[in-house]
């Protein structure tokens, strides 16, 4: 098994995991592993164009 020191566990915490949805009410975005996004839902208010949104890891 291998060792993680709670220093390293700690900073393991503050990275995006590779894959990381979000949710609303009426929508989801979803981080893809090589950075690019993805909605889908009501786009009433215009919160699913992520077209903009580049260089997020």
């Amino acid at each position: 098994m291998d060792y993680i020191s709670p220093k390293e566990a700690a900073l393991n915490l503050k990275r995006w995991p590779k894959e990381t949805i979000a949710a609303g009410p009426w929508h989801t975005i979803g981080l893809q592993s090589d950075g690019t996004v993805v909605a889908a839902g009501d786009n009433k208010y215009g919160q699913c164009d992520v077209s903009g949104w580049r260089g997020i890891l």
